[in-house]
């Protein structure tokens, strides 16, 4: 089974959309009632991957609200093998604090997930008049997962995951900022099954493990964010993560953002993904190690 919207973002749709969301955007800005961002990224990777991403954000001048709207669309060799889409609405309370409520629906050939989730977070760094950026953010999300029909039965062996999650961004310079997250995932019920049908599934990749891959058990990230100039900046991190079926997972991710507008920016992404090869218990291989890699290119607007 394909997913239903195959090919749903070529280049030229992608352009269409963004040129109707700036005409409405500019329009609205012109009444001083709109602010917010508007991006596109493309990604290549090993392995004939490809993936396409949307994401719009708005905030009402009159309001302490902000929406925010993102799809996207994973393909290899040209045939789509996943698609998300999502929204948030978040509220500004007060300069310390806020929170945000999302929603995202994704599906592949053997999955549908429909994800909900709030998270609050506060600017420490304001209550002591700091200089230096502190922040904490702390978030609650569940998943609820289905089979595409015509699937394998897991005899309604189906849990729910819930993840929380960790974030402290700290400020060490007028130019850098390291950061931290950790998550841990519970379910309502063995995920075994389900993990092992996930490992089973043609056309795996590690680079889906955080939408549609392995079920998680834990996962923690590490990062630095540079201000190289002021219209250059670079982000470097590396991950772990560990699944329910006892696998590691790692990821390193390097991005570089150039603003060559006041208004606009393009930014060059690489990620390389690797997982551990998995036994039985009677050393029969289950997975094998797998590692590949992608380049994203992305182009943002400010209005």
């Amino acid at each position: 089974m394909t997913c239903k919207l195959h090919q749903l973002t070529p280049p030229v749709a992608v352009a269409a959309l963004l040129l109707a969301f700036a005409a409405g955007s500019a329009q609205a800005q012109g009444s001083g009632g709109l602010a917010g961002d508007l991006s596109y990224t493309r990604g290549n990777g090993s392995g004939g991957y490809g993936s396409h991403r949307l994401e719009a954000n708005f905030e009402p001048a009159a309001l302490p609200l902000s929406l925010g709207f993102n799809a996207n669309q994973s393909l290899v060799n040209s045939v789509e093998v996943s698609t998300q889409v999502g929204a948030s609405l978040g509220w500004r309370v007060s300069p310390i604090w806020s929170f945000a409520a999302n929603l995202s629906t994704t599906n592949d050939d053997l999955l549908n997930v429909n994800e909900r989730g709030l998270s609050f977070a506060w600017n420490l760094h304001k209550l002591w008049q700091g200089r230096r950026t502190t922040r904490l953010e702390v978030g609650r999300d569940v998943s609820d997962y289905s089979l595409q029909k015509g699937t394998q039965n897991l005899s309604g062996r189906i849990p729910q995951q819930r993840r929380t999650r960790l974030d402290v961004r700290q400020g060490v310079s007028g130019a850098v900022d390291v950061y931290v997250a950790l998550e841990t995932y519970d379910y309502s019920q063995d995920p075994i099954d389900l993990a092992r049908a996930l490992l089973s599934r043609k056309g795996r990749r590690v680079a889906a493990a955080g939408m549609l891959g392995d079920l998680s058990d834990r996962s923690q990230t590490i990062g630095l964010n540079w201000s190289l100039a002021d219209a250059w900046s670079l982000d470097v991190s590396t991950g772990l993560s560990n699944t329910v079926m006892g696998q590691n997972q790692r990821q390193k991710t390097v991005a570089l953002n150039y603003l060559f507008h006041p208004r606009s920016s393009v930014s060059l992404i690489w990620s390389d993904n690797s997982s551990d090869a998995l036994a039985s218990p009677n050393v029969v291989a289950v997975s094998p190690a797998q590692s590949d890699s992608s380049v994203e290119l992305g182009l943002r607007w400010l209005f």
